[in-house]
């Protein structure tokens, strides 16, 4: 299991200066690293402070050069959003400037929002994600190349910056009800990055059931298919402050229903919180979140592990309007007291 944290650089207050997610982020990242965590995944979002980060290898060369072993990952890189050629560039040179600390991670997207902004249709966002991919595959991979797509025409180049790492181990998130992605995750092996929010966590099951039929359908043994969960995290003895701590979450899982069904309302790029049609009590989402004290913790994340045969665990934190010092506090307790607790269930000692 490898164990990392996943960031949001999320906002909550209107007018708060984005300077201060910056520096928190970088704190937390140097903590993960001084307690042992391998990875960290930045998330990529556009025009509101639903996430203050639109440009993932932008932060990750950054961080890494103030940090020494941690490998970091974008998550995700919304390709259909992108100039292909740009994008392999830029992740070669990050990836080289890193010193090789840079995996890959992609999907597809999801939000209206985002995509009308950009001009580019959601209804091609498959089509369009998958021909970016092609193109950053083969560009990182291959010495010279050429590619002949519906809304990319390239002629025979060579990149002059070549990525340490030709082909990266790749993420891949969502996407599990197209037609084409799962299987081809399957077949290049890719690592399906999940998250069930605020459902219960039978619903990753029923994904990791998915791939395995579709790595038997692939020819593919299906204990060799990962697979990287994203998950609020937060590790306190209160219950009135994991409760708090929930509250923060269910404002982020609002935020993104918002933005998927584009019913969203602004304090200027402040996303207002609007409860979901769809919406489940507080007490639902304690229950189905890793919400508690170390013990609990660790004991739902070793289930977790063996239900879903989960590889990668990217702990979600600092949603909402969080403080940092309570953030901090829980990430040194996973740490300190979580992971351990889960490296010793695994180990069946």
């Amino acid at each position: 299991m490898k164990f990392g944290l996943f960031h949001l650089m999320q906002n909550r207050r209107p007018g708060a200066d984005p300077r201060d997610a910056y520096s928190a982020l970088l704190d937390r990242v140097r903590l993960a690293e001084d307690i042992g965590m391998e990875r960290c995944w930045l998330a990529e979002h556009h025009f509101t402070d639903y996430c203050l980060c639109p440009s993932p290898l932008t932060a990750i060369s950054w961080l890494a050069g103030q940090t020494k072993t941690m490998v970091f990952a974008p998550g995700i890189l919304v390709l259909p959003l992108y100039e292909p050629m740009r994008l392999a560039q830029e992740y070669a040179m990050v990836d080289l400037m890193s010193g090789g600390r840079l995996e890959l991670g992609v999907g597809i997207g999801y939000q209206d929002y985002e995509f009308r902004r950009f001009r580019v249709p959601l209804a091609e966002a498959g089509e369009r994600g998958l021909e970016v991919l092609d193109i950053l595959e083969a560009a990182l991979a291959q010495d010279s190349f050429s590619y002949d797509g519906r809304h990319h025409k390239i002629v025979e180049t060579s990149l002059a910056v070549r990525p340490i790492h030709r082909r990266p181990t790749t993420y891949f998130a969502g996407a599990t009800t197209h037609a084409e992605i799962p299987r081809r995750v399957v077949r290049n092996g890719y690592i399906p990055f999940v998250y069930n929010g605020w459902a219960p966590f039978e619903m990753i099951v029923n994904t990791r059931e998915k791939y395995d039929r579709i790595a038997l359908e692939e020819g593919v043994d299906p204990a060799r298919v990962p697979m990287a969960l994203e998950r609020f995290v937060y590790v306190t003895d209160s219950k009135a402050d994991g409760r708090a701590a929930a509250e923060h979450f269910r404002y982020t899982a609002r935020a993104a229903r918002a933005l998927r069904f584009d019913y969203v309302e602004l304090d200027g790029t402040t996303i207002r919180d609007l409860p979901a049609k769809d919406e489940v009590s507080l007490d639902t989402i304690i229950e189905n979140s890793i919400i508690g004290d170390a013990e609990s913790c660790a004991a739902k994340i070793a289930d977790e592990m063996r239900r879903a045969r989960l590889t990668h665990y990217a702990c979600l934190v600092g949603v909402g309007g969080m403080e940092q010092k309570d953030v901090m506090r829980s990430i040194e307790r996973i740490g300190r007291d979580v992971m351990p607790m889960v490296a010793k269930a695994g180990s069946g000692r």
